[in-house]
């Protein structure tokens, strides 16, 4: 759960620091993280994150120069709408769905139109899918425009090495549908005030903050 905050944070604030082509360096944005919300101590989770920002230094900086190379006289504004064409940490309300008015989108590629969701897990799920979708069906209500392509990035670093893995996917009608389905079973608990119980073991990940409470 620390891991998972803090590589959001670290791949949010990095790609809007290039973005913005602000020299902020991985000791300076350690230096702000909110120690009071994260589960863990600082000497656990700081090498890996270190990894992770620079990781996406990295890669920014190459799509930068990869795109530089293919429009030599390109704008500079230009060449980053184009080699990192992303809208990060978006904000926008989900009042229209019935949702919170403080979503906050991981990534969205307006070049693509495809919307990302970030799990700091080598574990891939198939409810994992929601998320990305949730967030197209959001984008779609506030800002008129379809979004039918989703992708959930899998982030991870294991023995000092940063790996990747994208399930890149198509928001179709049957995924729309479990959405909205997921979404009115939760409405109906909190509306009506029901205990919604504890769910079977085997659908239970021991990663899971609170496994211990549960089966402990």
């Amino acid at each position: 759960m620390a891991l998972g905050k803090l590589f959001h944070g670290a791949v949010s604030d990095s790609l809007q620091a290039f973005l913005q082509r602000q020299n902020v360096s991985f000791e300076s944005w350690w230096q702000k993280v909110r120690w009071n919300e994260i589960s863990d101590r600082p000497e656990n989770v700081i090498e890996p994150c270190r990894q992770v920002w620079e990781f996406m230094q990295t890669v920014c900086s190459a799509r930068l120069a990869e795109a530089s190379s293919r429009q030599p006289h390109a704008s500079e504004l230009d060449l980053m709408a184009s080699a990192v064409p992303f809208l990060v940490e978006h904000k926008i309300s989900g009042e229209l769905l019935g949702l919170s008015g403080m979503l906050s989108v991981d990534c969205y590629d307006y070049l693509h139109a495809i919307m990302f969701d970030l799990k700091a897990t080598n574990r891939p799920e198939e409810w994992h899918r929601l998320y990305s979708v949730g967030y197209a069906l959001v984008f779609e209500s506030v800002h008129e425009v379809p979004v039918d392509i989703c992708c959930t990035v899998y982030l991870n670093v294991d023995n000092e090495r940063v790996n990747v893995h994208k399930d890149l996917f198509f928001a179709n009608d049957e995924l729309r549908q479990w959405w909205i389905e997921e979404r009115d079973k939760k409405l109906e608990i909190v509306a009506e005030k029901k205990d919604p119980g504890k769910p079977e073991r085997s659908q239970c990940s021991e990663y899971c903050t609170f496994y211990s409470t549960c089966y402990g």
